[in-house]
């Protein structure tokens, strides 16, 4: 009985436009200076697990990031970390280096680049769901999900990518505490990708990332 009416439920929500709209507005409002908004989150160190459709562990990604043009990131055991500011690039053994000067491959002007990205993923919405509070090993978060992707542009020689997101947002901070990606497709991918990764984060304001002498 409890899933016949949870199953007439979900019809009566999906059939609603108002309650749907709802949901997408709440998820969109989150792209500009909110959860979801690149350019306001706090400094944090970053772990991105990744693991295959059977849930096999393939790779994890350490990070550390300031701002979205002011990150290191690398694949954990993987021997090369990356260091970019701006436009500018480095690489080294760690996520503290030492670093050596690499060629730059970023467009001139990062931040605009990737703020337009930004706002093609926010224009591109579909499928989003609020389901509302989910605990996490005791702990309630918020939960937004959707699936998006960018636009083919000549910055990036008109690659395009996309995936499925589930956020989950401390209900107090409003900031993103796990966030988890599926269903990966791109154009340099010729199949869509049932890979998961989920990224845990970890709120540094003190992070600093300089420029390397």
């Amino acid at each position: 009985m409890k899933s016949l009416f949870f199953t007439v439920a979900l019809a009566i929500v999906s059939a609603t436009p108002g309650l749907s709209d709802t949901c997408r507005d709440k998820i969109d409002a989150m792209f500009d200076g909110g959860p979801l908004d690149p350019f306001v989150r706090a400094p944090h160190r970053l772990t991105n697990t990744e693991t295959d459709a059977n849930g096999q562990f393939l790779r994890r990604y350490l990070t550390k990031w300031q701002t979205p043009s002011r990150t290191v990131s690398g694949i954990e055991g993987g021997g090369l970390f990356a260091l970019i500011i701006g436009q500018d690039s480095w690489t080294g053994p760690s996520l503290d280096g030492p670093w050596t000067k690499a060629p730059n491959m970023l467009p001139m002007d990062h931040d605009t680049f990737q703020r337009m990205q930004q706002a093609q993923m926010r224009a591109n919405l579909s499928d989003t769901a609020c389901p509302g509070m989910t605990e996490i090993d005791g702990a309630p978060f918020d939960t937004v999900s959707y699936v998006t992707k960018t636009d083919p542009t000549p910055e990036s020689h008109n690659a395009w990518f996309g995936a499925r997101h589930t956020v989950y947002i401390h209900p107090d901070t409003q900031q993103v505490m796990r966030w988890e990606m599926t269903d990966f497709v791109s154009s340099f991918a010729p199949d869509l990708s049932k890979n998961v990764q989920v990224q845990i984060y970890d709120y540094d304001p003190d992070l600093t990332i300089d420029v390397p002498n």
